[in-house]
């Protein structure tokens, strides 16, 4: 009976969150996110705090990388990677880009994050 109450318990307590974080996210609220910023600070010589610069919005990058990872793996993009790390940076202006270009609004972030990608790292057939 406790092992039956325990397992249920632990379902609803993942079940919740992970349902919560399933909902859709449009391309307009993930480039809002991805404007947020996190200032970066380092000491200067002296010892005193400085701002050094500026890095994407943690979710942003995971957004961002997490598709760029999942598609490639899927073989459905092919990036070419022999000119270095491509960063959350640069697949944000691939997304902005693309977004700009189609005149899209109000649509789903993972179907804007596939065709933009798409276009691209397509792959060489």
């Amino acid at each position: 009976m406790f092992t039956r109450l325990a397992t249920v318990i632990l379902v609803f307590t993942i079940a919740i969150p992970s349902a919560a974080l399933s909902q859709p996210i449009t391309i307009e609220s993930l480039q809002k996110r991805c404007s947020e910023k996190t200032l970066v600070y380092g000491r200067d010589a002296k010892g005193g705090m400085i701002k050094t610069g500026e890095t994407l919005d943690g979710y942003c990058v995971g957004y961002l990388e997490g598709a760029l990872a999942a598609m490639q793996h899927a073989q459905l993009i092919c990036p070419d990677f022999s000119k270095g790390q491509i960063d959350a940076g640069f697949l944000l202006s691939v997304i902005d880009t693309y977004v700009k270009d189609a005149g899209l609004s109000q649509i789903d972030a993972g179907q804007a994050i596939d065709e933009a990608y798409r276009r691209a790292f397509p792959c060489k057939q």
